[in-house]
């Protein structure tokens, strides 16, 4: 979203919550004099509807669920988030990938699952002895992944094409091209292919039939008698009108005789 000017950072009241407030502010510093960061420590949930139902145009929303309100009031994180979501009028962002595909668009996440996997290989590696933390608290970070629900990618008009190639997006449509590709490529060719030689054969149709529509009237046409012969039956096929004046016979005559024949019967006259 290049035209973003605000950024809402869904931020709770607990003492977790608070303690991260460090470590938001080191992250968005980047950003700071660029865009207009504000986030929600002081208000409400209530308060947190209104700001997030009615945001101010190029506005993004970010962070993660809310355990407790600046009233003090508590909430388990899949309430908050599915509180956020509904009420939300701009694109939101999260952090963690087990919220994907409940509304937000998604973003650089954290995979629960391969942080599980990681932590419990490690666990595992202390228990056997094979690995000993060096210091008393050992923070161990898995890498993010880039992770999109390409429904709300389309909802919000974003561009997918300017992120990572590497993008894992879920609710994405298949479309014919993307399941049957190499089928439609295939079956494209061969229709081309075959449409090229259905051309070539009517044009050789076409050349064959002015050819023999020459040949016939020069033969029609030639001064000298002319008379086609079966190889095999020596039986006559046709004949022009120039032998037909010279035997002294029709064409009808002419047709199925024996040129012997026919040649003998006209000496003999």
């Amino acid at each position: 979203f290049p035209k973003t000017e605000r950024v809402i950072v869904i931020q709770g009241n607990s003492e977790l919550e608070l303690a991260r407030q460090s470590n938001i502010r080191d992250d968005l510093a980047p950003w700071a004099e660029k865009l207009q960061i504000e986030d929600t420590r002081a208000l409400s949930f209530v308060e947190i509807d209104r700001k997030l139902s009615n945001p101010a145009p190029n506005t993004i929303i970010m962070g993660v669920g809310i355990l407790q309100d600046a009233t003090g009031e508590k909430f388990l994180p899949n309430d908050s988030y599915a509180r956020i979501i509904k009420f939300a009028k701009a694109p939101a962002f999260v952090l963690y990938d087990t919220t994907i595909g409940t509304g937000f668009v998604g973003g650089m996440v954290t995979r629960i699952g391969g942080d599980a996997s990681q932590l419990s290989s490690v666990g595992a590696d202390i228990l056997k002895g094979t690995y000993r933390p060096s210091d008393p608290v050992t923070f161990i970070s898995n890498p993010s992944t880039a992770m999109f629900d390409w429904q709300e990618i389309k909802r919000w008009n974003a561009n997918p094409g300017v992120l990572p190639a590497d993008t894992v997006f879920i609710n994405k449509t298949e479309t014919l091209w993307s399941l049957y590709r190499g089928y439609v490529i295939v079956a494209g060719v061969t229709i081309f292919l075959l449409s090229g030689l259905i051309v070539a054969l009517i044009y050789q149709s076409h050349r064959r039939r002015l050819a023999e529509a020459l040949s016939r009237l020069l033969v029609e046409e030639a001064p000298d008698a002319i008379l086609l012969q079966d190889a095999e039956t020596r039986r006559i096929v046709d004949a022009n009108p120039s032998a037909e004046m010279l035997l002294g016979c029709s064409r009808a005559e002419l047709r199925n005789g024996d040129l012997i024949e026919i040649i003998t019967a006209h000496q003999a006259q």
